[in-house]
C-alpha cells in the first residue's frame, strides 16, 4: 500500500536549472515503479557493487517494494523534468530498524553525482527527524569514498567494521551528532584518528556499546571544539581518546572531553597494554551505567544531568 499519509510533514523541494530544466524532490509514489527500474538499470557493475555489495540486478518485486514503502519507512526521489518529459535521477530511503533508527540507502545517477546526493540526504534527514527517527545507519564499502565523505560531512560515527572492507556508519537527524540507541549497555564513545579502534571488537564482546569518531575534520568540525553539545559524550559512561602525540587540535579535543561531563576519560596510548586498557574502560563504564540505568535512575534524555563522578583515569 502506498501510504504517504502516514509520513509526517512530507518534504518537497524544487530547483530550476539555468538551462530551463526542473528538479523536484518529493516522496515516492506507486506510479514511480517503472522509473525506478530505469534509474537502477543505468548503474554499471561498480555502482551495483557499491549499492548491493555484488553485481545484483534486482527484479520486479524489488522495484514494487521501492515504490510502495512499508509502514514506518520513507523514500524520497528526485525527478528531472524537461521539455520531452520527466525521469528519476536519484532516490534515497530509510527502513525502520528495531532500535528506532533507520537503515539508509541511496542511489544517484552517475552524471548527476556531486551536489544532488548531499541535497537529497539533507532532505531525508529532515524527514526522519520530523518523524521521530533519531539516527540513520548504513553499511558502506570502505572503497566508497564519495558516500563516506557525504556521511562524514554530517558527523558520521563508526558503529562497527569488518577490519578492511565494510564500515557500519551512523548519522544523527536532530543535530550535528548521532545519539545513543535505547538499551542498558554501557555507552563508550571512542575518539581515534580515522575512527577505527583496535579494541572495538573486544570491547563489544565485553558488553560495551561502542561508537568511534574519527575526530574533527574540515568537512565536520567537532562540535565540542566550538562550544556545542555532543549527545554521545553527554550520555557516555566512559570516554576513550587516542590522542596523537604532539597534535594541538587533538590535545584540545582531549581537554574538551575532560571538562564536558563527569564520565571518566581514558587516554588510550598506542603503546599501552590492551588488556589493562579494556579492563579500565569496562570497569568505569559499568559503574556509570549501573547508576544511569538502575531501576530508579534510568536516564534516556541526554539533556538531563549525568551521575556525578569526577575521577580521571589514564592508561
Amino acid at each position: 500500500m502506498n501510504s504517504t499519509a502516514e509520513i509526517v510533514s512530507p518534504i518537497e523541494r524544487d530547483v530550476s536549472l539555468p538551462d530551463g530544466r526542473h528538479l523536484t524532490l518529493r516522496l515516492v509514489r506507486s506510479d514511480d515503479e517503472n522509473d525506478l527500474f530505469d534509474l537502477y538499470d543505468q548503474l554499471d557493475d561498480d555502482d551495483r557493487h557499491r549499492r548491493f555489495f555484488c553485481a545484483y540486478r534486482p527484479r520486479e518485486p524489488f522495484f514494487h517494494g521501492l515504490a510502495n514503502r512499508a509502514h514506518g519507512d520513507a523514500r524520497l526521489v528526485v525527478a528531472l523534468t524537461t521539455a520531452s518529459g520527466s525521469r528519476l535521477i536519484a532516490e534515497a530511503s530509510y527502513c525502520h530498524l528495531l532500535n528506532g533508527n533507520g537503515e539508509l540507502a541511496m542511489v544517484v545517477a552517475r552524471r548527476w553525482r556531486g551536489w544532488i546526493g548531499p541535497w537529497l540526504l539533507d532532505a531525508l534527514v529532515d524527514l526522519a527527524a520530523v518523524n521521530g527517527v533519531p539516527n540513520l545507519e548504513a553499511d558502506v564499502l570502505a572503497e566508497n569514498s564519495a558516500m563516506i565523505g557525504t556521511l562524514r560531512a554530517r558527523g558520521s560515527v563508526i558503529l562497527d567494521h569488518d577490519g578492511y572492507s565494510v564500515l557500519r556508519l551512523m548519522i544523527g537527524t536532530a543535530g550535528p551528532t548521532a545519539t545513543w540507541s535505547p538499551g542498558t549497555q554501557p555507552h563508550v564513545p571512542v575518539e581515534t584518528p580515522g575512527g577505527r579502534w583496535s579494541h572495538h571488537d573486544d570491547a563489544r564482546a565485553l558488553g560495551l556499546a561502542v561508537v568511534a569518531c574519527p575526530g574533527p575534520s574540515p568537512q565536520h568540525p567537532c562540535p565540542m571544539l566550538n562550544g556545542h553539545r555532543c549527545p554521545l559524550v553527554e550520555d557516555a559512561d566512559a570516554i576513550v581518546v587516542r590522542c596523537p602525540p604532539g597534535d594541538a587540535q587533538w590535545t584540545e579535543l582531549l581537554a574538551a572531553h575532560r571538562i564536558a561531563r563527569n564520565a571518566d576519560v581514558v587516554v588510550d596510548d598506542p603503546h599501552a597494554d590492551a588488556t589493562h586498557v579494556l579492563a579500565t574502560v569496562t570497569a568505569i563504564a559499568r559503574r556509570h551505567a549501573n547508576r544511569r540505568c538502575g531501576p530508579h535512575r534510568r536516564r534516556t534524555d541526554p539533556t538531563q544531568p549525568a551521575p556525578h563522578d569526577t575521577t580521571e583515569t589514564r592508561s
